[in-house]
């Protein structure tokens, strides 16, 4: 038997704690699951599994067909995640007091992050 082996991966589109309870029943269903982590801050989910009963394909396909798009985790693909969410922060602090029309709806997209 192989040892185990750790998966990490990016999920799209998770903006509550229920999502990542779905996202965490998804992963747990399949055979071969250790352990699942998934943070719903960084959206990323780990598993840890028996790489003779499950693959990596196994967790994008589950998260996905429960409704969150997956992709294998990079470093650079959450630095740009990382980096919009700043970019939008110091735009959201710019319109502090502002009455501006556009400022609204930066303060709308800033909470649904």
């Amino acid at each position: 038997m192989p040892p185990p082996d750790t998966f990490v991966m990016s999920v799209s589109n998770m903006s509550c704690a229920s999502c990542a309870g779905r996202v965490d029943k998804a992963l747990r269903q399949l055979p071969g699951v250790l352990a699942v982590d998934v943070n719903l801050a960084t959206e990323t989910a780990q598993v840890t599994y028996a790489p003779d009963q499950a693959s990596r394909a196994d967790f994008l396909g589950a998260s996905t067909v429960a409704g969150y798009a997956a992709q294998e985790h990079s470093e650079d693909s959450h630095g740009q995640v990382q980096a919009m969410r700043n970019t939008l922060s110091h735009l959201v602090e710019a319109c502090a007091g502002d009455d501006r029309p556009a400022c609204p709806i930066l303060l709308d997209l800033a909470m649904l992050n």
